[in-house]
């Protein structure tokens, strides 16, 4: 059993976005609250995905973006190939921040693991 097993969790309904896959998330853990886009000087794609952790625990998350072209094509980020890490407190907030590797990026994934160890 690990330790978010038995965290106390909120009773919220909360919007699904398909650019977030949460791994190893029960429901109620998180709550993506919100996706902001926006574009750089130079003409990249920004994307800001603020998340609230519902629990009464701090979660030790990995994260990755996956950034794909008009055709779904995932784009090679050679700065970016790893998993980054951050840490929410309980009942915090939490953003995750990317720029698109390639100006002709139309979409994108996140990939949320909870760290359990």
């Amino acid at each position: 059993m690990n330790e978010y097993a038995s965290a106390p969790t909120a009773k919220i309904d909360h919007a699904t976005y398909k650019e977030v896959i949460l791994d190893g998330f029960q429901p109620g853990f998180v709550a993506v609250q919100d996706i902001r886009r926006s574009k750089t000087n130079d003409g990249y794609q920004r994307v800001q995905v603020l998340v609230k952790n519902l629990t009464t625990v701090s979660m030790r998350t990995r994260y990755r973006f996956d950034w794909q072209d008009a055709n779904g094509v995932v784009q090679e980020d050679p700065d970016n190939m790893g998993w980054e890490k951050l840490e929410l407190l309980p009942g915090d907030n939490g953003t995750y921040t990317s720029i698109a590797p390639k100006k002709d990026c139309a979409d994108f994934r996140l990939r949320m693991k909870l760290i359990t160890k």
